[in-house]
């Protein structure tokens, strides 16, 4: 029997689907996708303000869900009544570099569903009755991620990375920030995200962009004046030398690891190549990571790397979990993984599976219309160039091991890595007291 997956020599053709782009207004900029064979209607929008220009770690996140939480003309009720009896799909998010708006809907519905979310962005009251509940959902969910070691691991790695950058907070916040709060620190950060930031609208339905735009600046009034000087600006984020972060978890007989050193972000030349050499170390089942230390180990049930690429400081990471007596030598494997993988160049075989593998996820991502919206918003978000995949997939086409043998000597060196685990801490002091410095991370 041949237990070896089949690695096809084909390069099959990629051609992102076509949109348009459009300034309908100063400071709104529509991009639009026609789907003649899709029967939904999806708009996204989105402010430039995240939650790292947050004044209050929280705030951001709390603002945006309560914008659907009740207006001068609809209770919350009454919204989740709508919203239900047309079958809409409406959320809203925050994440650290931009504010979101989902929608989605049947195209038949699609007048009805902006008016409702139009409603929302121009009209929320953020009634105190709704703020409480949704801060107490919100401090529930906290008391269960504390519990998770993962999280704390991953709590831990970013505040050791980022110092004292906004990244290096939860992006919630924690229990002290999210009940100080209050609905004046809501109302200016509402304001921030709709009228003082850059608004994108995505959009892909079944019919012409004309009809659309028009109604989306008839129903959603607002007009956004950019004002630049409100920015938080970022910090230059440097790590001299490996540090160990620890983070409790009592009676864990696991180990969370979550370790990583600065890197490079999507903006840069060398991004791809290295997206390349990731994926061949660690990102995906095939990778030297997964294979030693899972396969030929048994330390893990899965261990990955990956690469998380920010407005404002991007970062190389791998992330597992093993049995505790095995944390040093895991640690001790990656820093060897590493080091060799910065020294020899990828032979050959191993080169064209991975990039095959890379190829066809370039095939997978343009399946959806969610999927298609998202990648668009990363080019209005970094300021890529509007045929961006399309040359992406042509470079990694002719990719050469050579190549990305420059990014594994740049990036893979295991230097000024933080090192952040999660779980019994007493034991974790004695286990980890001979790689470098410990400092602990604080809920």
């Amino acid at each position: 029997m041949n237990v070896k997956p089949p690695v096809s020599k084909k390069i099959y053709d990629f051609h992102f689907p076509e949109y348009s782009k459009k300034i309908i207004a100063p400071g709104k900029i529509l991009y639009f996708i026609e789907k003649k064979d899709s029967p939904l209607f999806n708009l996204k929008i989105i402010s430039s303000s995240g939650a790292f220009d947050d004044s209050t770690p929280g705030l951001s996140n709390l603002t945006t869900q309560m914008t659907l939480k009740g207006t001068k003309n609809r209770s919350q009720e009454k919204i989740s009544e709508e919203l239900d009896y047309l079958g809409i799909n409406l959320n809203a998010s925050a994440s650290w570099d931009m504010c979101s708006w989902n929608l989605i809907c049947l195209d038949e519905h699609k007048n009805k569903a902006i008016r409702i979310l139009g409603d929302c962005l121009n009209n929320s009251v953020f009634p105190k009755k709704e703020i409480e509940i949704l801060k107490g959902r919100i401090l529930a969910d906290l008391s269960q991620k504390k519990a998770e070691p993962s999280y704390l691991a991953r709590q831990a790695f970013y505040s050791g990375i980022y110092q004292d950058s906004p990244y290096g907070i939860a992006i919630t916040g924690n229990d002290k920030n999210v009940e100080e709060i209050n609905k004046n620190q809501l109302l200016e950060k509402y304001n921030e995200h709709l009228n003082r930031s850059r608004i994108t609208f995505i959009v892909t339905t079944q019919n012409g962009s004309l009809d659309t735009t028009e109604m989306i600046n008839k129903i959603i009034s607002f007009n956004p004046v950019i004002n630049k000087k409100n920015k938080i600006k970022s910090k230059k984020i440097k790590i001299n030398n490996n540090l160990i972060r620890l983070a409790e978890k009592t009676n864990a007989e696991q180990t969370a690891l979550r370790l990583g050193k600065i890197s490079i972000g999507i903006n840069h030349p060398d991004y791809i190549p290295l997206s390349l050499a990731n994926i061949i170390f660690g990102g995906y089942f095939m990778s030297r990571l997964n294979g030693v230390i899972r396969e030929k180990l048994g330390y893990t049930y899965g261990i990955h790397s990956f690469i998380d690429y920010k407005l404002r400081g991007s970062t190389f990471q791998i992330s597992s979990s093993v049995n505790k007596s095995t944390t040093a030598k895991t640690i001790s494997t990656v820093f060897k993984l590493m080091d060799k993988f910065s020294k020899e160049i990828v032979k050959i075989k191993e080169f064209e599976r991975a990039r095959k593998y890379f190829l066809g996820s370039f095939l997978r991502n343009i399946e959806s219309n969610q999927q298609i919206m998202t990648l668009i918003n990363v080019i209005e978000l970094f300021n890529l160039k509007s045929n961006y995949y399309d040359e992406t997939y042509k470079l990694i086409s002719n990719l050469t091991p050579e190549d990305i043998f420059k990014v594994q000597q740049k990036y893979f060196a295991p230097e000024n890595i933080v090192i952040a685990a999660a779980g019994d801490i007493n034991y974790l002091e004695k286990e980890l007291k001979n790689f470098c410095e410990i400092n602990y991370y604080q809920q």
